[in-house]
C-alpha cells in the first residue's frame, strides 16, 4: 500500500486470518489497510471479537436465538449451520444437527429445546391476538427437507 494512494484492503487472507488476534499480524505483513474475512467469518462468527475466538457450539446457539426471533427460514438456518460446522459436521453434535428434520430438532441438538418452545408459546399468544404474521408460523410448522 505504500505505492499507491488509496486505501488496500486484502481480500483471501482467511486462511491466514483464523481469530481477530491475526488481523494486525496480517496487515504489517501485507502493509494493507484493512482485510476482508470470509471463510473464517463462516466458520466461526467471533472472528471479529477481540475476546478471541469462542467455542462452535456457543456460537451456533446465538445464531439460532436470532435465527428465530427474527423468522429466518429453516432452509436458510440449517445451510447456516452447516456451514458454521464446517469441519465439526462429522462430530456427534454435527450430526444431530445435519439429522434434525425440524426447527425443534435443530434447537434440541443444539440443547436449546426449551427456549424454543417458550418461543412459540410467545408467538401463539401474538396469534391468538390476531398479531402474528405468516412468516412466523412458517418458522414453527415447516420442517426441513
Amino acid at each position: 500500500s505504500a505505492t499507491v494512494s488509496i486505501p488496500v484492503i486484502a481480500n483471501g487472507g482467511s486462511l491466514d486470518i483464523k481469530s481477530y488476534a491475526d488481523v494486525l499480524p496480517f496487515k504489517e505483513t501485507t502493509g494493507c489497510t484493512s482485510v476482508m474475512i470470509a471463510r473464517a467469518a463462516q466458520w466461526n462468527m467471533s472472528v471479529f471479537s477481540p475476546n478471541g475466538l469462542r467455542p462452535t457450539k456457543e456460537v451456533v446457539r446465538e445464531y439460532l436465538r436470532f435465527a428465530i426471533k427474527y423468522g429466518n427460514s429453516i432452509e436458510n438456518i440449517k445451510f447456516c449451520l452447516m456451514t458454521t460446522l464446517h469441519k465439526e459436521q462429522e462430530t456427534e453434535f454435527g450430526q444431530r444437527v445435519k439429522k434434525a428434520k425440524s426447527m425443534f430438532e435443530i434447537c434440541a441438538a443444539c440443547d436449546i429445546e426449551e427456549e424454543f418452545k417458550t418461543h412459540v408459546r410467545s408467538v401463539a399468544k401474538i396469534s391468538d391476538q390476531s398479531k402474528f404474521s405468516s412468516k412466523h408460523s412458517a418458522l414453527i410448522t415447516i420442517p426441513c427437507a
